[in-house]
């Protein structure tokens, strides 16, 4: 089949693949950021505030112990 093609045909076929692949890659390596995003989101608007209130109640408890 590759045999009867021009070269010019071959070379747009062979490009014209790549650059398929390469939207592929692309599309896909937004989804993955997205996901990254939602769980980056998830650490600092929900756990990093539980630690910093954990972090606060612990200094609390050790100023009554010291007293």
């Amino acid at each position: 089949m590759f045999k009867n093609m021009k070269v010019a045909s071959r070379l747009a076929l062979g490009f014209g693949l790549v650059s398929l692949l390469l939207l592929v890659v692309a599309a896909i390596g937004l989804v993955r950021l997205s996901g990254m995003n939602d769980s980056i989101e998830l650490l600092v608007k929900d756990r990093y505030a539980k630690v910093v209130v954990t972090n606060a109640v612990s200094t609390e408890v050790n100023n009554i112990a010291r007293y």
